[in-house]
C-alpha cells in the first residue's frame, strides 16, 4: 500500500508539473491544485509524527489522494456549470470557498476567493505575520452566482418565479449537481427597488422556487436549503435597468461537511464590508440624481415638504443629511443625550475597521473617488436578510449552544455601557463569532435616566429590543444596532468594537432624534467586568 501511495502521489505531482505552461495549468486546476497541496501537506505532517520519515512519505500520498479527490470533485463541478453556462448564454462567477485553521488554537475562519477580486482576507489577515500561530487553509466549497449573460433577467421585476426561458436554463444547471452528495444552499437576490423586507421575502420564495427545482433533479431535499438575502448583496449599482437586472440573481453554493457550514458562509457574506460599501455608493449616487430625494421629506415648521431642488449636490459632503430621513415629529427628545445635529451622512468606519483597497474594490469610484467614506447608520438605515432554511422542513437552520472559544475576545455575551450627560446606558448581551463575525444575540438597550451611583436603581427606565448588523473588518468590527420599535429613544448606533482583547470600544455613535432633527452624540461604550 505504501508503494502504491507513492506511485500515486509521484503520478499527480509529475500531472501539475509536466504542462507547457505551468501557471496556466494552476489557473484552470485550481481546486484540485489547492486540494492536492493541503492534502500533501497535511498528510506528511501527520504521517511523519506516526511514522517518521517513511511515514511522511505514506501519509504525504494519503493526503494528496483525499485532497485531490475533494478538489477534483469542485474542479469537474465548475465546468460542467461553465459548459452549460456557454451554452444556455449564462453569466456564473464563480468563488471557492476555504476555512483558515489555526493549528495552535484550533480556530476555524472562513475565506472567500472570487474570480473576480483578490483573496478576501478581511476576516483573517489581522491574525497573520510572522509571530503569529501557522495556519491551514482547506478548501470546502464552491459558489455560483448565476444571472443571464446577454442582460437579461432571470425574473421579471416583483415576480417569484424565473421566465420560462430562465427556468429551462436553471434546470440544466441543477442536472451538474445531479448526485453531489454535498449540502447544497441556494441563495435568492433581488434589486433594491422596493420594500426592503418584501424584497427579502420575495428572494427567499424565490430561492425556495429554485430549491424545488434542484430536488426534482434527483437532489435530496434534506440536504437542500435556501434563503433570501434580498437586495443587501449587490453585484452591480442599482441605478441602471442592466444593473438591476444583474443584481436579480440566484447563487447556488455547495460545501462539504455538516449544515452548519452553509451558515457559516451566509454570515460571512452578510458580514462582508464589500457589500455594505457598494450599498453606499448606490445610495450615494442615488442622491446625487434625486432619486432617493424624491422619496424623502424636510421639515419646515413642522410641516413635511418634498424636496424638489433641481440643483444638484457634485459631493456627498455638499448634500444636506438633514433632507434625507423619513419623518420626525419629535421636538423634545425621550432622552436628552446632549448631542449635536448631525451634519454629515458619512461615516469613517468603514475605513477605521481595515477595509484596504486591495480587495478588489472601492468604496467610492469616479466622481466620488475622493469619499474615502461610507454612509452612517440613519442615512443607510436597516438591510434585512433572510435566515438559512432548510428544504424538506421548512424551518429555520440554526445553532443553539457555541463554546466561549467560538467568540470574539470580550464578545461572547458581554456588557458594554457608558454614562452618557447623566444617563446610564448598557448594552447587553453582545456576542459575536470570531470565524465569520455573525452576532448570535439581539442585544437590549437598556438606559438609567439621570443615574445616580448612590441610588441605583435594579429596573432601567427603557428597555429597548434591539436587531444588530455586523460587518467585519482587519482592524475592528462595525456593530450596528437598530431598534425594533419606531418609538425607541434612538434611532440607531454605530460602534466601533475591537476584535483583540481590549475592554474599550475603539469609537461609536449614538443617533437620536430632536427639534426634528436627527442628532448625534460619542457613544463608546467599555466592557463591564464586575
Amino acid at each position: 500500500m505504501s508503494l502504491h501511495l507513492k506511485i500515486i502521489s509521484l503520478s499527480l505531482l509529475l500531472t501539475l508539473t509536466s504542462c507547457a505552461n505551468l501557471q496556466q495549468n494552476i489557473q484552470q486546476n485550481k481546486e484540485m491544485v489547492i486540494g492536492c497541496g493541503l492534502g500533501a501537506g497535511i498528510g506528511a505532517l501527520v504521517g511523519n509524527k506516526l511514522g517518521g520519515k517513511r511515514g511522511a512519505y505514506v501519509g504525504g500520498g494519503l493526503g494528496a489522494f483525499v485532497g485531490c479527490q475533494i478538489g477534483y470533485q469542485y474542479q469537474q463541478r465548475r465546468q460542467a456549470l461553465a459548459k452549460i453556462a456557454q451554452q444556455q448564454a449564462m453569466s456564473i462567477q464563480f468563488s471557492i470557498i476555504e476555512t483558515v485553521k489555526n493549528e495552535k488554537s484550533g480556530k476555524e475562519q472562513f475565506l472567500v476567493v472570487d474570480d473576480s477580486q483578490q483573496k478576501n482576507k478581511h476576516s483573517t489577515s489581522h491574525r497573520t505575520g510572522k509571530d503569529q500561530p501557522k495556519k491551514t487553509q482547506n478548501t470546502i466549497g464552491l459558489s455560483a452566482s448565476i444571472a443571464n449573460a446577454d442582460g437579461k433577467p432571470l425574473y421579471l421585476a416583483g415576480s417569484v418565479l424565473p421566465t420560462s426561458q430562465s427556468e429551462a436554463k436553471i434546470k440544466q444547471l441543477a442536472q451538474a449537481f445531479k448526485g453531489s452528495d454535498k449540502n447544497i444552499l441556494i441563495i435568492g437576490h433581488t434589486d433594491s427597488s422596493g420594500d426592503p423586507e418584501q424584497n427579502q421575502q420575495l428572494s427567499e420564495r424565490r430561492a425556495q422556487y429554485i430549491s424545488k427545482l434542484f430536488a426534482q433533479s434527483g437532489i435530496p431535499v434534506q440536504r437542500l436549503y435556501f434563503q433570501g438575502a434580498g437586495a443587501t448583496q449587490p453585484r452591480s449599482t442599482n441605478q441602471t435597468a442592466q444593473g438591476r437586472a444583474k443584481n436579480r440573481r440566484i447563487e447556488v453554493v455547495e460545501i462539504d461537511g455538516r449544515p452548519d457550514k452553509l451558515m457559516d458562509y451566509a454570515n460571512h457574506q452578510q458580514a462582508e464590508m464589500k457589500y455594505l460599501a457598494l450599498r453606499s455608493q448606490d445610495k450615494v449616487m442615488a442622491m446625487n440624481t434625486q432619486k432617493l430625494t424624491s422619496t424623502s421629506s424636510t421639515y419646515q415648521g413642522g410641516r413635511s415638504n418634498r424636496n424638489n431642488s433641481a440643483q444638484q449636490p457634485s459631493k456627498v459632503q455638499d448634500l444636506n443629511p438633514q433632507n434625507h430621513f423619513p419623518k420626525v415629529n419629535t421636538v423634545k427628545p425621550k432622552v436628552d443625550f446632549a448631542g449635536k445635529p448631525m451634519k454629515k451622512m458619512t461615516s469613517d468606519f468603514y475605513a477605521r475597521i481595515g477595509l484596504k483597497a486591495d480587495k478588489g474594490f472601492s468604496l467610492f469610484k469616479h466622481a466620488y473617488a475622493d469619499e474615502a467614506l461610507g454612509l452612517n447608520c440613519a442615512i443607510e438605515g436597516r438591510n434585512l436578510t433572510g435566515k438559512v432554511k432548510n428544504l424538506k422542513t421548512g424551518q429555520i437552520f440554526d445553532r443553539n449552544h457555541y463554546k466561549t472559544s467560538e467568540f470574539l475576545p470580550g464578545l461572547f455575551g458581554t456588557v458594554w455601557s457608558q454614562k452618557m450627560n447623566g444617563h446610564y446606558v448598557a448594552l447587553s448581551p453582545v456576542a459575536v463569532l470570531e470565524n465569520n463575525g455573525e452576532s448570535v444575540s439581539n442585544p437590549k438597550l437598556k438606559i438609567w435616566t439621570h443615574y445616580s451611583q448612590s441610588k441605583t436603581r435594579a429596573k432601567a427606565d427603557y428597555d429597548v429590543d434591539t436587531e444588530v448588523e455586523t460587518y467585519y473588518g482587519d482592524k475592528g468590527l462595525l456593530y450596528r444596532v437598530f431598534p425594533v420599535s419606531s418609538q425607541a429613544p434612538f434611532r440607531c448606533i454605530d460602534l466601533l468594537l475591537p476584535i483583540e482583547n481590549s475592554t474599550q470600544a475603539i469609537d461609536g455613535v449614538l443617533f437620536y432624534d430632536k427639534n426634528h432633527k436627527i442628532n448625534q452624540t460619542t457613544f463608546a461604550p467599555s466592557l463591564l467586568t464586575h
